[in-house]
Formats: C-alpha cells, sequence, structure tokens
C-alpha cells in the first residue's frame, strides 16, 4: 500500500497569487512544481520562445557551430552520429534538416542496437573515415566516447559533440572530456548556461539555431525543428521545466497542425487523426512506436519516416513503425512474464537492489521490463540478458537511489556502462553477475520506508468545491511530464452512493461519491484488484467484480477532469489511490 504524502512547498503563497495573478490553488501548485517567484512563474505559465536563452552563452557552442559553419562552406563531408533511441533519432533528424536546408554534404549514422551498441563504435569510425567523412558532429551521445573520439582525431577526423548526458569525473575542473574539438553539453562542470536540464533533440534544437545565425540565415525552418525537439524531450523523460517546456509546450502545438509527412502518417497509423496531441499521446504512442525501431529492427527506418517528402513512403514507414511496436508489446509482455518467474524462483523479491539475468529476454527491451518490475516492487531494477558476446542490461531506479553511482563503484567488474541516476546500461562477463548483484545489495543504503511506493499530494481538496474554472485554470500547467506531474488532490470521508466495474475485463472501478449534497462520478482505471482487497478487507461477505458495491467512505487522491458525453459536460474524479476509512452499517 503506498504512503501518501503532501507536498511541503516553500515561497510565499499570496506573493505568488498577487503577482502571477492566479488564485492561491494555482499559486501551491505552482510553489510546489519551485516556481518561487514571479519571473519563475511569468516564465513557466507564459513563457514563448521569446524567452529561450542566446544558445551562444553555452560553452564551445560558438567554437562548434562554427566548425560546421566551415566544413559547409568548404563542403567537407559531414557525418551525424546519433542514436536508436527516440531522442537520438529526433536529435539526428534535426540536425540532418537544418544542414541539409544550408546546403551541408552530409550523412547520417545511427548504430545498431546489437551489432554496435550504444555510443560510437571504433570500427564504424574506421569506416567512415574510409567512405570520406571530414567531421563527425554526434548527438546524444559522445561525452563518454574517449578512445573513439580520439581514434577518428588521430585519422584527421573533426569531431564536434553535442550531448546532454552525465560527465564522468576527472582531475581537470572536475570533469574528464574526450578529446573532440568542441564539446556541448551543459553538464559541463564549467558551464555558464543557466539551465543544464536539455535532452539531446533540446540541445540539438539549440545547436542548430546558433548554426543559422553563423551562416547569416534566417531560422525558417524552426518551427519543423522544434515539433521534433518536443517529441525528443517529452520521450526522454527530462524536467518539462525552465526551457524544456517552452520546447514542448510551443513544440506540440506545431505538432497539431505539422506539416512533416512522416509525422501526419505516424498519427493517422495511431488513429490519432482529429485528437489533440498531448504529451500522452507522444510518451505513450508516437515515441514508443519510434523507439520500436532501435529495438527490434533499425533506427533508421525512424529517421527515414521524420525526413522523409514522399508521402507514400511515409504511410508506408508509419504502418512498419506500428506494427513492430506491437510486437515490441508482445515482447515485453513475455519477458515480464520470464523475468518475475525468474526473480520468485531465485528468491530475489526482497532484494533491496534486484539483480536479475534472464538470457531469453531480447536486450532491447531490457529497460522497458527493469521499468515494469521495478513499478511493481518499488525498488531499483537491473534485468540482465544473453548479449552478443556478454550478458548486457538495463536498470531503472528509484529516487532515493542513484543508480550511475552505485554501477560506478563496481566498475571493475563491468565491462561498459553509463547512464544517470536514474537508469543505466552495461555489459558484464557471466561469473561477475552474482558478484555484481551481493555488491549492489552490500552497499546501498536503501530503508525500509525507501522500497513503499510513495503518492504525493498538491493540496488536500474536498471534490465538491471543485469548479469548472478550477481546472480550466489547471490545464495551463500542462503539458505535464518529470519535474510537472499532473496535479493531484486529496479528499476525506467520501461516501461512496455506488460503484460499478467496467471495461471487457472489468478492469475499471466507475464510482458515484457524494459529501453532502453534491454527488459526482469518479473513474479508477484499473483499480478492480486494488478496490476490491480493499472493500473486502474484514468483512464477512466477499464483493466480486460483478457486483455493485455502495454504503462505503473513502479517502482518495485524485486529479479533476472534465467529462463529455452526449453534449453534456461534468466534472469527474480520475482516482489514482484510494483506502477506505469507515463503512455504512
Amino acid at each position: 500500500m503506498a504512503r501518501w504524502f503532501i507536498r511541503g512547498a516553500s515561497g510565499s503563497l499570496s506573493e505568488i497569487a498577487q503577482n502571477a495573478k492566479v488564485s492561491p490553488l494555482i499559486a501551491r501548485l505552482l510553489l510546489n512544481r519551485g516556481v518561487d517567484n514571479k519571473e519563475k512563474a511569468e516564465m513557466f505559465l507564459y513563457g514563448g520562445m521569446g524567452q529561450l536563452r542566446d544558445p551562444f552563452i553555452m560553452k564551445d557552442m560558438k567554437k562548434g557551430a562554427g566548425i560546421i559553419r566551415d566544413a559547409i562552406i568548404e563542403k567537407k563531408r559531414i557525418v551525424i552520429y546519433g542514436d536508436y533511441d527516440a531522442d537520438g533519432v529526433t536529435s539526428t533528424a534535426i540536425l540532418k534538416k537544418a544542414l541539409e536546408r544550408l546546403g551541408a554534404n552530409v550523412s547520417c549514422w545511427i548504430p545498431h542496437r546489437e551489432e554496435e551498441g550504444y555510443g560510437m563504435n571504433p570500427e564504424r569510425v574506421r569506416i567512415l573515415r574510409d567512405e570520406g567523412a571530414e567531421v563527425i558532429l554526434t548527438c546524444d551521445n559522445g561525452i563518454s566516447a574517449f578512445d573513439e573520439i580520439g581514434l577518428a582525431r588521430s585519422l584527421g577526423m573533426q569531431v564536434v559533440v553535442t550531448d546532454h548526458h552525465d560527465i564522468p569525473s576527472g582531475e581537470q575542473d572536475g570533469m574528464l572530456l574526450p578529446p573532440a574539438d568542441a564539446i556541448i553539453n551543459p553538464h559541463r562542470r564549467d558551464e555558464d548556461y543557466p539551465f543544464s536540464g536539455f535532452s539531446g533533440a533540446g540541445i540539438a534544437y539549440k545547436f542548430s539555431g546558433a548554426l543559422f545565425t553563423l551562416m547569416g540565415a534566417s531560422f525558417d525552418i524552426g518551427d519543423e525543428l522544434l515539433e521534433l525537439a518536443a517529441i525528443g524531450t517529452i520521450c526522454d523523460v527530462v524536467d518539462l521545466s525552465d526551457e524544456n517546456r517552452i520546447i514542448a509546450r510551443e513544440g506540440l502545438n506545431i505538432l497539431n497542425r505539422t506539416r512533416n509527412k512522416g509525422l501526419q502518417a505516424l498519427i493517422k497509423a495511431s488513429d490519432l487523426e482529429g485528437k489533440t496531441i498531448g504529451a500522452y499521446h507522444i510518451g505513450f504512442i508516437i515515441g514508443p512506436c519510434i523507439n520500436a525501431t532501435g529495438r527490434l529492427e533499425s533506427a533508421r527506418l525512424a529517421l527515414e519516416l521524420l525526413t522523409t517528402e514522399s508521402m507514400s513512403r511515409a504511410f508506408e514507414l508509419a504502418v512498419n513503425l506500428v506494427e513492430l511496436n506491437t510486437r515490441r508489446q508482445e515482447l515485453t509482455t513475455e519477458a515480464l512474464e520470464s523475468v518475475l518467474r525468474k526473480i520468485g524462483e531465485e528468491g530475489h523479491e526482497g532484494s533491496r537492489v534486484i539483480v536479475v539475468y534472464d538470457r531469453s529476454v531480447h536486450e532491447s527491451i531490457a529497460g522497458i521490463v527493469a521499468g515494469r518490475v521495478k513499478e511493481m516492487f518499488s525498488r531499483p531494477v537491473i534485468v540482465l540478458t544473453g548479449g552478443k558476446e556478454n550478458p548486457k542490461g538495463s536498470g531503472r531506479s528509484i529516487e532515493e537511489f542513484n543508480m550511475i553511482e552505485a554501477i560506478r563503484e563496481c566498475d571493475d567488474i563491468l565491462l561498459k556502462y553509463g547512464g544517470h541516476p536514474m537508469a543505466c546500461g552495461l555489459s558484464i562477463e557471466e561469473r561477475n553477475i552474482e558478484d555484481f548483484r551481493q555488491r549492489l545489495n552490500r552497499t546501498c543504503s536503501l530503508k525500509p520506508e525507501d522500497l513503499v511506493p510513495k503518492i504525493s499530494i498538491d493540496v488536500p481538496l474536498r471534490f465538491d468545491t471543485v469548479t469548472m474554472k478550477d481546472i480550466a485554470d489547471i490545464s495551463a500547467l500542462e503539458p505535464y511530464g518529470k519535474g510537472n506531474p499532473s496535479p493531484v488532490f486529496g479528499d476525506k470521508g467520501v461516501e461512496v452512493v455506488s460503484s460499478r466495474f467496467i471495461g471487457r475485463e472489468k478492469n475499471h472501478v466507475k464510482l458515484s461519491l457524494r459529501r453532502g449534497n453534491s454527488i459526482t462520478d469518479g473513474i479508477w482505471f484499473n483499480g478492480t484488484e486494488r478496490y476490491l482487497s480493499m472493500v473486502n478487507d474484514g468483512k464477512g461477505t466477499s464483493y466480486t467484480a460483478d457486483d455493485t458495491i455502495r454504503d462505503v467512505f473513502l479517502d482518495l487522491v485524485y486529479y479533476p477532469d472534465i467529462n463529455e458525453y452526449n453534449g453534456n459536460r461534468n466534472i469527474q474524479l480520475n482516482v489514482k489511490d484510494a483506502r477506505v476509512s469507515g463503512r455504512n452499517g
């Protein structure tokens, strides 16, 4: 059972409400998201493209863009070296479109996940040089490619790195940087740029704007690139704050009237045509389709989709992407069942850090499976699979556990690793897996209370006081995502007039809720199992999904929304969690 917490925000509620001209409720929500002064509030609520900072503030931006400008003028062969996830593909597409518009002699390389793995590959560097590459421009990778960049430089190539991943610690200025000609990464310790939370696509967008400026060209494809940057930003689950929020919000506005043939085709193939595309659709429908190519075939299919000018080819590719994602979903279901079985058989359920090795899992979905297991067990999880030469794996963590720091302490038994506090990728010899598991669990400082799922409540709020205007005001906080979660409210002692179970598998709960004279509908998606376990607890009669349940009082965690049906608009509560607080009789 999850623990509920009321967010404690610092700052003056009345000052934010007065200066930002918002209600006390919205002011509280802003404070809960770290928006604690007038300037931050104005940028959060009203910030537009004019609030994006000068890209040349960023370290090495002028130097890196200058190298690419000179290469374009001198007709040098430029290769964009990308990555196979949605952020990497959109980053590559952004740079490709930008450089082609400026007349560059440019091509792209996105490595195959299984054949080359993440990041730059020394054999591929040599092949690119043999094919005539003179300049390599990385995106969403490169910050850890010490040997590969050194090789490229020794072969006479220039290398410009654009990346957003954490930088390894070192003696020089507290960081270890690869020997590139220019390194654009806002996580540099010597960085002056006031925001460091960009995705790879966000950095690619900023770089493109800088390059157009240096070329003296009008940034007339800014909208085309911004919608791609929004996709990469949302899919890479970076904080939707500061400039990321502007990129996501403005990019979504453009995406909803997109002229990109590939996106038009993918929206249609995903049955989203006619709908308003939001962060949810990007994160759970469009993004996974892009990611599926890199997981099961080649991400170059997704890159072609995002850059093609042929409508017929776009539809062909879009259908392929949707089919690949369906196959990925099936593989994920099978892999999750296999991994859970392994965890049970080997007794890892009680481990503070779960490390499970299952050769049968396709390495491309190890991260997805790790994420699902993490949600189920509320603890860090690393899923290792049978790699091409050695076991490879992906990890997903919880807020209380810095995963990259933990595995860095085991680098003497790892072949390769990388990542950030919440996720990692690694390879390891099979004989070292048990040692790895034991060391992670022996050295971690996680306490029992850290391993209990938590729900943060923004504001205790009686549902009968919520108005249509409140819901409209709350919608100004969209798009939601990491760093800006959907607001959550709490109410106690709500009477259940009736509840029934709906959906083909009766896995959703439809509620009629009363407080005083006010009755409001509620919906608890995928809440049937949890609801039945609550209402049956300690009762002589056991309810099933075929029963209508009433005369129960609940404490609710909810989000208010508008339900439109047959032309009528009514407030509906989306229930996130609940607990029984009393019963009639």
